[in-house]
This record gives C-alpha cells, sequence and structure tokens, in this order.
C-alpha cells in the first residue's frame, strides 16, 4: 500500500506532529472528501505501507519527525514544489531563498533522489511571461543541480475550483506547439545541469523533444528504494493523463493555509481558516 500525504493539503508543512501521532497509533480515519459520512480506516503500521509519498511546499517544520519514521523503518520521499511567484499567487510562503535552503537541507539528510522537485503548475499570465520562466527556472536549477535528479512541471489545468479563485487573473492558456516550444527550452536548461524533466498529467505527448510523462508517484521508483515488488495498478481516481501509480490519500482538503491561488485543494481560504479550529493533534481525523 503507497500513501499520499497528502495531494489535498500540505501535512509536511501544518500536520507533522498529528501525522507522527497517526504513525505510533498504526491508523488514520479518512472521510470520502464527497461524502462526508463514509470514513475510511486506513493501517499505518510498518508492516502494511510500501512507501509514504509526502506532498509539501515546505517540510522544514517536519524535519525534525524524519527520524521517528526512520525509526519505524517506513519508506518515504518528498515531492518539493517551488516556483518563483509572488504572494499574488503562492500567498503564505516564505522567502524562496528560504524554501531553497530548506530543499537542500532535506536532500543532504535523505539523499537526492528521494527529494523531487516540481516547478509546477505553469502559468503565463502579464506577469509571468515565457521568459521569466525560462529565466527563473535556469535559477532553480542552478541551485538544486546537486541536490535532485528530477523535475516535474505541468501547465496549469482549470479545474472548477481553480476557475473561481482565478476569476481575476489575465491567464493565457497555451496550445501545444506553444507548450513544446517552452519545455523544450526549459529541458536545455534542465539537461545542463544535470536534471531529468518530465510532464505531470498532459493532454500531449513531447516525449519527441526528450520530456516525457511523469509518474509523481512511482511504483518503480519504490520498488529501486525498497528492493521489494510493489504490485500496484495504475490510479484511475486522478485525472485521466496522470499516470501515478495507485495510491490512498489520508489529507483533507480546505486545510491548507499557503492559499496558493492556483490550486484545486482549496474552495474557500475562509473555509480553511474555519477548518482550522477543528485541528486536533490526537484526533485519528485530519479534520
Amino acid at each position: 500500500m503507497i500513501i499520499s500525504a497528502s495531494r489535498r493539503t500540505d501535512i509536511p508543512a501544518f500536520f507533522g506532529k498529528w501525522f507522527i501521532n497517526r504513525l505510533l497509533d498504526g491508523e488514520v480515519k479518512v472521510r470520502n472528501p464527497f461524502n462526508k459520512n463514509q470514513v475510511n480506516i486506513v493501517s499505518l503500521k510498518p508492516e502494511d505501507i510500501d512507501c509514504i509519498v509526502f506532498w509539501t511546499k515546505n517540510p522544514e517544520n517536519f524535519i525534525q519527525y524524519l527520524t521517528q519514521i526512520n525509526d519505524l523503518e517506513i519508506s518515504y520521499y518528498f515531492l518539493f514544489t517551488l516556483n518563483y511567484y509572488g504572494n499574488d499567487y503562492e500567498v503564505n510562503l516564505p522567502d524562496k531563498n528560504k524554501l531553497i535552503l530548506t530543499f537542500k537541507q532535506l536532500s543532504l539528510l535523505l539523499g537526492k533522489r528521494k527529494v523531487i522537485w516540481r516547478y509546477d503548475p505553469i502559468i503565463i499570465d502579464n506577469n509571468y511571461s515565457n521568459n521569466f520562466h525560462l529565466e527563473h527556472f535556469e535559477k532553480l536549477c542552478k541551485e538544486l543541480e546537486n541536490y535532485t535528479d528530477n523535475c516535474i512541471t505541468s501547465f496549469l489545468f482549470m479545474y472548477n475550483k481553480c476557475k473561481r479563485n482565478l476569476s481575476n487573473y489575465n491567464i493565457t492558456a497555451l496550445n501545444k506547439a506553444e507548450q513544446s516550444n517552452l519545455l523544450y527550452k526549459m529541458n536545455k536548461i534542465a539537461i545542463k545541469y544535470h536534471i531529468q524533466l518530465s510532464i505531470c498529467a498532459s493532454e500531449y505527448n513531447f516525449e519527441e523533444i526528450g520530456v516525457k510523462p511523469a509518474k509523481c508517484i512511482d511504483a518503480n521508483l519504490i520498488q529501486q528504494f525498497t528492493g521489494k515488488e510493489i504490485k500496484t495498478v495504475k490510479d484511475n481516481n486522478q485525472r485521466l493523463n496522470c499516470n501515478c501509480s495507485k495510491s490512498i490519500d489520508i489529507g483533507a482538503y480546505n486545510t491548507c493555509k499557503h492559499l496558493c491561488r492556483y490550486c484545486y485543494a482549496n474552495y474557500s481560504f475562509e473555509k480553511v481558516y474555519q477548518n482550522f479550529k477543528y485541528i486536533n493533534n490526537n484526533s485519528p481525523f485530519l479534520l
């Protein structure tokens, strides 16, 4: 069983103590996000977990708990999202230079193969042009060259929640040729810094320019980390073009205080702050 922690919120950033309590207790209760009365009990016993995949934009406060996870002999890796947007899109994130230092610290602790960089999503508007992305992508590649092997990128997908949150933004949608042109240039930069670029859940194929489809949750990668066969299938609960292996997500929507405007996991910033009143580190539920 692969645990996703979490597409729905940033557990390392905000819920580290709760997560460790769940690991020590050996289980977590997860509500169906579309039917709150439907509850699944998910085992978090080490013998039941093949790997935990952490999704985060700021794991600084979570690093203190890694020793406890290691003591339980549970395999894990991180998907660390690091862009160069300002607070017009990424409302509550620390300074980028601080996040870069946290990325490096995590990589030095775990090894660079277990910290996968996400430059995601790519947004084109009046403030963030193709040239902006190329310039800042290279800046990050230069910083992270010795701290990761892989970068996963994607172009903004307009979920309904995103449409509401971004209704006042003048975002340009790129066609396949325009996406290919930008990705080709990004890939040349990535190669220069010995980083493999792949693309997440794209409706288009870019392998002809050297950019392969990504697997954020990757059973083959987990097999390399653990040395054991991982029996899993494609996760059909994700978008059509997502290649991720099947996992169980233990997060909850409307609980991420990063408040990124482009995020599909929050439909109401007011709801996020209301929900934080109901967070209890000793509860079997996140929310």
